[in-house]
C-alpha cells in the first residue's frame, strides 16, 4: 500500500508501486504511462502552509511526466516545485532532490525530458537539467545545465562528454 495525503492530484494511467509517501501540502500530477518504484517519499513538511512561508517563492508542486520513471527509495522535496519531464529516469536508488533552504529564492528542480539520473545522486534547490542528459552516480548538481545530450557527473556536477547518447549508452564524438 502506499499512502496519498496531498491537496491535489491527478494520475493518469500511471503505475505506481508499494510503499510510497507522497504527503503534502501539494500538488501532485502524475502523467500517462509514468511509473513509481516503491518505497519513495515525495514530502514537503506542513510548515509550508504557515501565512509566512505563503508568499516566499513555496511553489508546492510535484509533475512526473508521461512515461517517466522513478525507481525506488529516492526523496524528492516538493516543496519549491518538482519537474520530470517525459520519458526520463530516476535511476538507482536514494537519490535526493531538494527545493528549500535557508536564504534560497530560486528553488524549483527541473529535470528534461529523456534524461537519465544515476543513484546518489543530490539536485541542490534551483537546479536544473537540459532534455537527453545524464548525470552520473554520486553527483551533485547545484545550478543550470541547459546543454542537451551531454553527461553530467562530479561534485560539483559538470559537463565531461558532449554528444553523449544515454539510451545507448554511448558516446557520438567527445
Amino acid at each position: 500500500m502506499s499512502i496519498l495525503a496531498v491537496d491535489s492530484a491527478e494520475i493518469n494511467a500511471a503505475n505506481i508501486g508499494r510503499f510510497n509517501k507522497f504527503v503534502g501540502p501539494y500538488r501532485l500530477r502524475i502523467g500517462s504511462g509514468a511509473a513509481v518504484g516503491r518505497s519513495n517519499v515525495i514530502s514537503c513538511g506542513a510548515w509550508v502552509a504557515e501565512d509566512k512561508f505563503v508568499c516566499e517563492g513555496y511553489a508546492r508542486y510535484c509533475h512526473l511526466g508521461d512515461g517517466c520513471m522513478v525507481s525506488s527509495f529516492h526523496f524528492i522535496d516538493p516543496t519549491g516545485g518538482f519537474t520530470i519531464g517525459p520519458h526520463s529516469w530516476i535511476a538507482g536508488s536514494h537519490s535526493q532532490f531538494w527545493t528549500h533552504g535557508i536564504g534560497v529564492k530560486d528553488r524549483s528542480i527541473s529535470i528534461g525530458s529523456d534524461c537519465y539520473i544515476g543513484s546518489a545522486v543530490r539536485f541542490a534547490p534551483g537546479s536544473s537539467i537540459g532534455n537527453n542528459n545524464t548525470i552520473g552516480l554520486g553527483s551533485v548538481v547545484v545550478g543550470h545545465h541547459d546543454k542537451e545530450c551531454v553527461l553530467i557527473a562530479g561534485v560539483p556536477a559538470k559537463v565531461l562528454k558532449t554528444n553523449y547518447d544515454w539510451r545507448a549508452r554511448s558516446t557520438a564524438s567527445s
